[in-house]
Order: structure tokens, then C-alpha cells, then sequence
């Protein structure tokens, strides 16, 4: 082989070397970072799905009673307008003199009664937007709960430490997806807490 070749062949040789170089410390760099986010998510992901829960909770909880409460003014409106009604009735014997300013305070009951069922009604029509922002809440805790449980499972496959020996990994992957499936809403905090302890978290 000639210089000039031998040359030319090392040349090309380091190139590829420094090109593969390049490589293993770009993806290095890149696993680095991966770990670090996976690492970082998968400690918040369990807070913030545990405030989202309990925030749609609250919600579903101040509904409900706001509900209750309106479902008995509903029935307090509906014994006052029978009451009215027999006022109404009963305003036929009282002398003629009486009979105008009885007839005017029947007529603003009337009125007041009539607004109030109003304002229900209005108030009971406002309210099902609670339930529809339950229902997204319910939807944004069960993406939450698939995100937690890959991010999880993703730093348990790349246990960069190698800190976790294989078996546990292989137990606590299967947990972890027995869990996932048996409440799809919310993963086994136990399951949670048990893997970022083995990780370092």
C-alpha cells in the first residue's frame, strides 16, 4: 500500500471515528437530559395528578350541594305559589275597602315568586357546566395517570444508575402495569412512591 493510500485510508478513519465520536456524545448528552426529565416528571406527575383529582372532587362535591339546595328553594317556591293562589281564593270575602291593598301585596308575592322560580331555573341551567368540567377533569386525571405510569415505566427501562436489579425492575414494571389496569384513573401511590425510591427520587 502507498503512503498517499495508507494516508487517505487514516484520514478517512479518523473521520469516522470523530464522527462516531460526535455520535455516542450527542446521544450520551441526549440520555443525560432524557434522564434528568424523566426523573423531574416522574416526581410532579403524582402531584399534579393528586390536585387534579382532588380539585374535580370539590367540584362534583359544591355541585351536588348547590343542587340540594336549590332542589328545596324549588319545593319552598312551589308551597309559596300555592299559598298565593289560595290567598288569592280567600281575598274574595274580605270587605271592599281591604280589598286593593290585599290584592297589590298578592300581586308583588306574585311577582317576587315568579322571578325567584326565574332565577332557578337559571341558576340549575348554569350548573351543568360543572358537570361537564368534571367530566374533562376525569378525562385530564386518566391522560395524567397513562403519562405517569410511561414516564415510570420508561425510568424504570432506562434505570440509568443501574441502581435496580433486574427482577425488581421486572416486578415493579408488572406492578406497575397491574395497577395501571386495574384503576386506569389512578396508579397505586404505594407503586409510585416504592419505584422513585428505587430510583433515587
Amino acid at each position: 500500500m502507498a503512503d498517499n493510500d495508507w494516508n487517505d485510508a487514516l484520514t478517512r478513519v479518523k473521520t469516522e471515528l470523530s464522527v462516531l465520536v460526535k455520535f455516542v456524545d450527542k446521544t450520551r448528552n441526549g440520555l443525560d437530559s432524557l434522564q434528568s426529565t424523566v426523573k423531574i416528571s416522574s416526581e410532579k406527575f403524582p402531584e399534579a395528578s393528586r390536585q387534579i383529582t382532588s380539585v374535580a372532587g370539590e367540584i362534583e362535591s359544591a355541585a351536588n350541594n348547590i343542587i340540594t339546595l336549590l332542589e328545596s328553594m324549588m319545593l319552598e317556591q312551589e308551597k309559596a305559589q300555592y299559598l298565593i293562589k289560595s290567598l288569592s281564593t280567600w281575598i274574595k270575602g274580605v270587605p271592599l275597602d281591604d280589598k286593593p291593598k290585599v290584592t297589590e301585596a298578592l300581586s308583588q308575592l306574585d311577582g317576587i315568586n315568579t322571578r325567584q322560580k326565574r332565577d332557578l331555573m337559571e341558576i340549575f341551567t348554569n350548573l351543568s357546566f360543572q358537570d361537564l368540567t368534571g367530566q374533562k377533569l376525569k378525562k385530564v386525571i386518566a391522560s395524567l395517570s397513562i403519562i405517569e405510569s410511561k414516564l415510570l415505566e420508561l425510568a424504570l427501562t432506562f434505570d440509568f444508575g443501574d441502581s435496580i436489579r433486574k427482577e425488581d425492575k421486572k416486578e415493579m414494571l408488572n406492578e406497575l402495569k397491574e395497577t395501571h389496569a386495574a384503576e386506569p384513573m389512578r396508579l397505586n401511590q404505594d407503586v409510585v412512591d416504592k419505584i422513585l425510591k428505587e430510583l433515587g427520587a
